[in-house]
């Protein structure tokens, strides 16, 4: 639903995310009720870019979503012929993540990799008006 309200109010935060102040990297949401499913784009502890994953983070009785993080490695590309499917094999879990929201257009993403924690302000990335408005 387009909406040129605020999306303060909002408990569904499906979107894209990222801090202005911080360029070059954000963080994708799925959400279906209590379970987030997100990519992150970011940089390793050597600065190389890299994406990481959670697959299955849930609600938390203090209203934050947190799970398991994870990276996948050794994968064939999408146009590879014959494309060889992604396997448990190529799943790795480095740390975990946790996302806390203050309202429906600001929070904190915190997330451990190979014990080095991140924590980082996030916002909705504003593409145009109106924006979309999804519900729970």
């Amino acid at each position: 639903t387009g909406t040129t309200s605020s999306r303060d109010g909002l408990a569904n935060y499906q979107d894209l995310w990222w801090n202005s102040a911080e360029r070059g990297w954000g963080i994708n949401l799925t959400q279906e009720g209590d379970v987030i499913f997100a990519t992150l784009f970011d940089y390793d502890a050597s600065g190389a870019p890299m994406w990481w994953f959670m697959s299955g983070g849930t609600r938390q009785a203090d209203g934050s979503f947190a799970g398991d993080l994870y990276r996948a490695h050794d994968m064939s590309p999408f146009n590879a012929q014959p494309f060889t499917p992604i396997a448990p094999s190529n799943i790795t879990t480095v740390g975990s993540m946790q996302l806390r929201f203050t309202n429906g257009t600001t929070g904190t993403l915190t997330y451990t990799i190979d014990g080095r924690t991140v924590v980082k302000t996030i916002a909705r990335q504003v593409f145009s008006s109106p924006v979309p408005a999804c519900s729970g």
